[in-house]
């Protein structure tokens, strides 16, 4: 009968190799990430955005509310060299792979259950024999790898599990077991103040039962942020199965987008399409100022609504937590002692019967493919409409009727919904980063920044993309005028959201608050001269002189990147740096887009390029957080080099460009 002494306090960590040994850390992480692996590959190459999740087996009925998240990533994504060979094969045509990860991942499932909730147990038990705090936590860390990786493949299983309902009844059972487990093990760890506490990892963790919680510390709101992970992850995963709740989600998406469609381009019953040259007097004012802001509003919930329903949002969900766990399992680890890295038997044995799964996977993917039958047929026409038409925009227009059920694609091809969703996706990366990757503890300060970026600065950014969109759509302007300003646009949102991401956790919430209350100042006077761009554009239209026409748009194209760049410099004073440069930055766009356009580049090649321009803006940004090269700091020396990069290569952009006309016009 083991009894713990909570009188006597350790000063050395014990080597526990069956909970804390390097074979068994491995043979956890391995097969979490495996499970990962395969759902990543799962979804960009064998999943259907079409498919009804919660159709019958063997049945392709489609979905009345595909997710167009889902199908604009994925037609991308499939596109590209490695995929799209994949996707021609006959291994997906024969609907083989589908089918093959599919019993992967039930293996794989049923392995990450009963192991979180065997090690849970084990560790229990082992709490009045002694078992460490330091342990403990690695249990708990353990624990909840096998946790998050068995609620992604309930998303995964999703249609398997609807067709078998005992299955998924005593599925769901261990995972309710393993939550209540789990949840007492985290609230545990809220005693351990390693750091600047009394606690030791050495100390005995049963003595910490009964004890009270010290709310002020940062074990305590840590573990609170832990349990709050956990019940979200389980609870929005039971919703998710849910037929009822999933469908209502979908078409809440689909309502806010008919919506926003209608403001914009009106309807059959007499609604009519926004022009802001209409109207008079009050009626006027609102179709100028209230009807962007509504139809900015629609837009900016429904693209939320298809995020939060997409597969794309599973698979970032799983892999930021798992992330987050395998980090903090194996910074824990460097607490214990030598002994528990030694290759013994018992850390040999979990990697060697981890061969058992990988057989299998291998076994399923290696197997004979039977024959297509009627509905494997079906699907993959199904799945190739996917891939139709991204080549052109001409290509996607000419697709039958019936290619996306309730999917209006001339909405959702558009660059506005596109740069919303990239917009709105970065500050969900954002976020993952902040609460799982970072290195910062608590909850209290983390929340009120997570709070402040997410649901009010990034979503203000995301509300003036469609508006400043909105605009531009309208304007008398050429093809490579238009697509400048909107790259620019898109860029100096994607930069600002990143800097003040970036800056936040150096800073005072207070000073981050001002600093971004400063940035939407900016913005808001860049949107003032993109109105006052258009009226100058409504007065020239019918001028004969095109560059008449043109020259205003240089105003909003040199004020949309001053929002953006370096706001604790204009607060003290320094306006040349950020003009220089954002005018330096649209003259090379322009110039790039003007030249592409002459020379009739096709999509991917010009998309690779506007992505190269991009990565050379935004990049330096990121790391001049993390890396200083000079004295003055890498920041200094950024601005410096790209200034003048900038300039140079915009100059000799603009001369290169004006001689090919020149030489055009009078050869």
């Amino acid at each position: 009968m083991c009894r713990v002494n909570c009188s006597s306090h350790p000063t050395e960590i014990q080597a526990y190799g069956d909970v804390a040994g390097i074979g068994v850390m491995l043979a956890f992480v391995i097969t979490a990430w495996i499970v990962v692996f395969m759902l990543i590959v799962y979804y960009l190459v064998a999943y259907n955005p079409e498919l009804d999740p919660f159709r019958k087996e063997d049945e392709q009925t489609t979905c009345r509310y595909p997710n167009p998240v889902d199908f604009i990533v994925l037609r991308f994504v499939r596109h590209l060299p490695g995929l799209r060979n994949i996707q021609e094969s006959h291994l997906l045509q024969s609907n083989r792979l589908e089918s093959a990860l599919n019993n992967c991942v039930i293996t794989l499932s049923d392995i990450q259950i009963f192991t979180g909730i065997s090690i849970l147990i084990s560790g229990y038990i082992a709490l009045k024999c002694g078992l460490s705090s330091y342990h403990w936590q690695l249990i708990v860390y353990l624990a909840w790898l096998a946790n998050v990786t068995h609620l992604a493949t309930l998303s995964f299983l999703r249609n398997y599990l609807m067709n078998r309902p005992y299955k998924r009844l005593w599925r769901l059972v261990f995972m309710f077991c393993t939550l209540i487990l789990l949840s007492v093990a985290v609230g545990l760890t809220g005693h351990f103040e390693w750091e600047s506490g009394s606690q030791k990892p050495a100390d005995f963790a049963y003595c910490y039962f009964g004890m009270p919680l010290d709310t002020k510390t940062v074990a305590f709101e840590s573990m609170l942020k832990m349990v709050l992970l956990i019940a979200y992850g389980f609870f929005i995963r039971i919703a998710k199965m849910s037929r009822t709740f999933e469908r209502w989600l979908r078409k809440m998406g689909a309502t806010w987008r008919t919506k926003s469609t209608k403001r914009q381009r009106g309807d059959s019953r007499g609604t009519p399409a926004w022009n802001p040259l209409t109207g008079k007097g009050v009626g006027r004012l609102k179709i100028i100022l209230v009807a962007p802001l509504l139809v900015a509003f629609f837009t900016l919930v429904n693209v939320h609504l298809d995020l939060f329903t997409s597969f794309l949002a599973e698979v970032y969900w799983v892999t930021f937590a798992l992330i987050w766990g395998t980090k903090r399992l194996f910074y824990n680890r460097k607490l214990g002692p030598g002994e528990e890295n030694e290759w013994t038997f018992g850390q040999t044995l979990p990697l060697v019967l981890l061969i058992a799964p990988l057989a299998a996977i291998v076994e399923q993917f290696s197997s004979s493919s039977s024959k297509p039958t009627k509905s494997t047929e079906r699907e993959g026409r199904m799945r190739s409409r996917i891939d139709a038409g991204w080549s052109s925009w001409s290509e996607v227009e000419d697709v039958g009727d019936d290619a996306m059920i309730g999917i209006d694609r001339t909405y959702v091809y558009s660059i506005s919904y596109q740069g919303l969703v990239f917009l709105a996706a970065l500050s969900y990366i954002e976020a993952g980063v902040f609460f799982v990757v970072d290195d910062l503890k608590g909850i209290s300060q983390p929340f009120q920044s997570f709070a402040f970026s997410f649901f009010v600065f990034n979503s203000t950014l995301q509300v003036f993309w469609i508006l400043c969109t909105l605009w531009i759509s309208i304007m008398d302007w050429s093809n490579p005028l238009q697509r400048s300003a909107r790259a620019i646009l898109l860029l100096s949102l994607a930069a600002t959201s990143i800097i003040e991401f970036l800056a936040s956790p150096v800073r005072d919430h207070g000073f981050t608050l001002w600093m971004a209350s400063y940035a939407m100042l900016n913005f808001l006077f860049a949107y003032t001269i993109l109105l006052i761009t258009y009226m100058a554009n409504s007065l020239l239209r019918n001028s004969p002189q095109r560059a008449f026409r043109a020259f205003p748009a240089l105003i909003p194209l040199s004020a949309i990147p001053y929002a953006m760049i370096d706001q604790e410099g204009l607060l003290a004073g320094e306006f040349t740096w950020p003009w220089v440069l954002g005018c330096c930055i649209s003259l090379v766009w322009f110039c790039v887009e003007q030249y592409m356009e002459r020379k009739d580049w096709a999509p991917t090649r010009a998309i690779c390029i506007r992505c190269l321009l991009s990565s050379f803006i935004l990049v330096p940004i990121v790391m001049s957080y993390y890396v200083e090269i000079t004295p003055g700091g890498y920041i200094a020396s950024a601005r410096l080099f790209t200034c003048w990069i900038l300039i140079m290569g915009g100059v000799l952009l603009f001369m290169g460009v004006s001689f090919a006309q020149y030489r055009n016009i009078y050869s």
